[in-house]
């Protein structure tokens, strides 16, 4: 669908598809040639969503940019759920301390299905679940999310807490 609005790249007004004009568009699409993460970030980012994790625009942005604009645990689709532990605020909404990074939807689906439980993928590893190197990233992933919090910080902030 094309409406009117501004483009995420050269910031003018015109017919925009995908958050781009149809120049851009054409040119970043047909010649393969891939958008920056900085100019990506704006087409991942949705306000309600972000409104209901109390993450800040700001805060999204660095965190989009602080993978290159991957998920933050399999680092090969973009980024379009924000993921945060349940076990602090359960499902479909979040303090802000509790969010744990950007993810794509099936690395979300992922820690869904392993309840965020490093345990419970490893027995699955154990198990010789053909998935295995998916459920290693989800541990690394998670093991990163704890000890952050362990330091009493969160992810996406400076070294201490950011309530931005």
């Amino acid at each position: 669908m094309s409406v009117k609005k501004t483009c995420v790249h050269c910031a003018s007004t015109r017919i925009v598809f995908e958050g781009l004009c149809r120049e851009h568009y054409l040119e970043t699409v047909f010649t393969g040639q891939p958008l920056s993460p900085d100019v990506l970030e704006p087409l991942f980012f949705n306000p309600w969503s972000a409104a209901s994790h109390r993450l800040s625009r700001d805060r999204h942005r660095r965190m989009f940019l602080a993978t290159e604009g991957m998920c933050g645990l399999c680092l090969v689709m973009p980024p379009e759920v924000i993921d945060h532990d349940h076990k602090c605020c359960g499902i479909g909404y979040g303090c802000g301390r509790c969010v744990r990074g950007l993810v794509c939807v099936s690395c979300n689906n992922l820690l869904g299905r392993i309840h965020d439980s490093p345990a419970r993928a490893r027995k699955l590893i154990a198990a010789g679940h053909p998935r295995a190197d998916y459920h290693e990233k989800a541990i690394t992933y998670l093991d990163a999310y704890a000890a952050v919090r362990a330091a009493g910080s969160f992810m996406g902030a400076p070294a201490k807490l950011d309530e931005s």
